[in-house]
């Protein structure tokens, strides 16, 4: 991740292959989104999943964080957190593959608010 960006991982969890996935916040331009980075075992970024192991995921014109991470029976991804519209915080569910792809038969387009 860009050093001069304002980012914060605040969930962790480990994967039975010990990789590990982290979710948070990054500072994109004006707004905040969602975020989850995935390492390999040695700490490297996993170039397997979403861009280069990093996955953001927009607040759709407004601020999104996400504050907590966890993983369903198939392995597909859920990260927890608000996204703001005009002006009041929504909770928002997001669901991604392993491979870090949002789940398009999960809410709108992998975004459940």
């Amino acid at each position: 991740l860009p050093t001069e960006r304002d980012a914060e991982l605040v969930s962790v969890r480990i994967q039975a292959d010990g990789s590990i996935l982290a979710a948070g916040r990054f500072s994109v331009g004006l707004y905040i989104e969602m975020l989850v980075i995935k390492l390999t075992p040695s700490g490297a970024l996993d170039s397997t999943f979403a861009n280069s192991g990093i996955l953001l995921i927009s607040g759709d014109g407004d601020d999104a964080e996400a504050h907590g991470l966890a993983f369903d029976a198939e392995g597909r991804g859920l990260v927890a957190g608000f996204v703001m519209i005009s002006g009041r915080q929504a909770v928002r569910v997001v669901r991604f593959s392993q491979a870090g792809v949002l789940d398009a038969s999960f809410g709108s387009q992998g975004k459940a608010t």
